[in-house]
């Protein structure tokens, strides 16, 4: 049995996806690309991250859970303030 890719699935199906859906779909990559991006050279806070990147502490936080839930971020410290700083998972 041939594999198929997902693109190639839905085009023979002819699935297609909102636009809506895609456009939320490619802002997250961008963002967990940012926060990996960031995050490469030195375990950095959530509150760090968000204004090095200048993207809202909010979004920042969800990104990370999600990273870490999938286990790409690991946290490594807890800071005097309470926060932890994360790293890129070895």
């Amino acid at each position: 049995m041939t594999k198929l890719t997902a693109q190639e699935l839905r085009d023979m199906l002819n699935i297609k996806i909102p636009e809506r859906l895609a456009k939320i779909s490619k802002e997250q990559a961008t963002a967990r690309t940012k926060i990996i991006s960031a995050i490469s050279d030195r375990p950095k806070t959530i509150p760090e991250i968000s204004e090095e990147i200048k993207m809202p502490v909010e979004k920042v936080t969800w990104n990370i859970m999600t990273l870490y839930r999938y286990g790409v971020v690991e946290p490594v410290e807890k800071t005097d303030e309470g926060y932890y700083r994360y790293r890129v998972r070895k």
